[in-house]
């Protein structure tokens, strides 16, 4: 399943990015659409992106479950390490609870969390000069 898995996932990005690539027709109208020509349409290839992405993250956490069956161990200790291994699919349930309970928007607070990460990391390094050495 785990090699199956891998050629599906190579084969769509695969088809993805050169449909990216050469979305429009001439190849101009992708930054100019103004010329005549015609594009593919980039939402519906985002979302049957996202919709694959789902599916395979489901079916990546859900892997370990089918050689946990094969464990020499009571049933109760199975559901145990088949739980650990699946924590993955517990997290959007959570959250959302938590996010019901304290009447905050989570996204607000990650966008300013990200929006500080990046002011932090990258804009210092735009700014530095970059200053030539070489060895004498």
């Amino acid at each position: 399943m785990i090699v199956s898995l891998m050629i599906i996932s190579i084969g769509f990005y695969g088809i993805t990015s050169f449909v990216k690539i050469f979305e429009c027709t001439p190849r101009a109208k992708i930054v100019n659409q103004k010329l005549p020509g015609s594009c593919v349409n980039v939402s519906m290839l985002v979302n049957a992106s996202g919709l694959f992405n789902t599916i395979t993250d489901y079916l990546i956490l859900l892997l370990p479950v089918h050689a946990v069956r094969k464990l020499q161990m009571n049933g109760t200790r199975k559901i145990l390490v088949v739980f650990v291994f699946t924590f993955g699919l517990w997290y959007q349930p959570f959250a959302q609870l938590v996010q019901e309970r304290s009447n905050t928007d989570l996204s607000a607070e990650y966008y300013h969390y990200t929006l500080v990460v990046y002011q932090e990391t990258y804009q210092p390094i735009q700014h530095t000069p970059i200053q030539a050495s070489r060895r004498l």
